[in-house]
């Protein structure tokens, strides 16, 4: 869950946040907002403060691979290797 979206949720202004994980309302907008990567302290802190329902992964925008598609992926390579 995007930081943003759980703090929409929860109806909590980034202030609130900010005081919960020890970080200006201004560190927390860019961090909601993906203009900036939380240090590792500051993603340990955002995981516990949300629950584990925000985690590091979170702040990556990677796309989703599925588990057949990466088998297969590595049956390809097995077979070129």
């Amino acid at each position: 869950m995007k930081l943003s979206d759980w703090i929409a949720r929860e109806g909590l202004s980034h202030q609130e946040v900010g005081d919960r994980i020890g970080k200006s309302q201004a560190a927390v907008s860019r961090y909601a907002a993906g203009k900036r990567m939380p240090d590792e302290e500051t993603l340990i802190k955002i995981f516990e403060v949300t629950a584990g329902e925000v985690t590091p992964n979170d702040f990556v925008d990677l796309p989703l691979i599925d588990q057949q598609e990466r088998a297969s992926d590595a049956d390809a390579g097995a077979v070129e290797g």
